[in-house]
């Protein structure tokens, strides 16, 4: 069973399916690590940012990944959509988790705990 961290989901709503993602990333064998809802704080300037991963899964031998879940339909259309026509912040999912793993590689990179292991 994977690591899993917090141990259980954290709260979130019915709508979002979360808690079933949660459930299945728990059978994903022990050697891997499955943040659920992960923060990174961003300080660019006076300004202090804080943005969320809803899941950060990491294996030692392939690496990272960055999932956003997204709750019910979501499709293409010149945009990212949900299913009520609404277009989504952030260029929508792929580009979210994207961006969100730049800054958890410029979070690590930049903390002086884990670069003096290099």
């Amino acid at each position: 069973m994977a690591i899993m961290i917090p141990s259980s989901p954290r709260e979130c709503t019915d709508e979002s399916m979360e808690e079933e993602i949660f459930e299945a990333f728990m059978k994903l064998p022990d050697d891997y690590y499955v943040f659920h809802s992960f923060s990174t704080l961003q300080i660019r300037g006076d300004v202090l940012k804080e943005h969320e991963t809803d899941f950060v899964i990491f294996n030692k031998n392939l690496g990272l990944l960055c999932i956003e879940a997204k709750a019910g339909h979501v499709y293409f259309d010149h945009e990212w959509k949900y299913q009520s026509g609404l277009i989504m912040h952030n260029g929508g999912p792929f580009r979210q988790a994207e961006n969100n793993k730049w800054r958890l590689f410029e979070s690590a990179r930049d903390c002086p705990t884990i670069n003096s292991f290099y």
